[in-house]
C-alpha cells in the first residue's frame, strides 16, 4: 500500500490524494492496516506560504509548499489537501511495533 509511484498528478493547486486513503475513518482505517499517520498544516510548516494564501489569496502557494515530514524514518507524502483551516499534508508510515 501507499507505493510513491500511484500517486496521482497533483491539481492546478498542488492537491492530491493517494488512491489507498480510505475513504472514511481515516486515522482509524490505515492503522488497521497497519500504517501510522500524521498531518502537518501549512500554517505551522510554512508560514510565509500560509500568509501568501490567507492573506494575499495565493491559489498557486500550496504547489510552492513541500511539506515537512514528522521525525523519524520511513514517513511517505500520501495526501495534500484542503481544509477550512487551510492547506494539510499527510504522511504515513508502516507501523513496526
Amino acid at each position: 500500500m501507499f507505493e510513491p509511484e500511484k500517486l496521482p498528478v497533483p491539481d492546478e493547486m498542488g492537491f492530491f490524494l493517494h488512491p489507498d486513503i480510505p475513504d472514511d475513518d481515516v486515522k482509524q482505517r490505515c492503522k488497521a492496516l497497519g500504517f501510522n499517520v500524521s498531518a502537518v498544516d501549512m500554517e505551522s510548516d510554512a508560514p510565509e506560504l500560509s500568509d501568501a494564501w490567507h492573506v494575499d489569496e495565493d491559489m498557486t502557494a500550496p504547489t510552492r509548499w513541500t511539506p515537512t515530514p514528522p521525525a523519524g524514518e520511513g514517513w511517505i507524502l500520501v495526501a495534500k489537501y484542503d481544509t477550512e483551516d487551510g492547506p494539510c499534508a499527510m504522511f504515513v508510515t508502516p507501523n513496526v511495533q
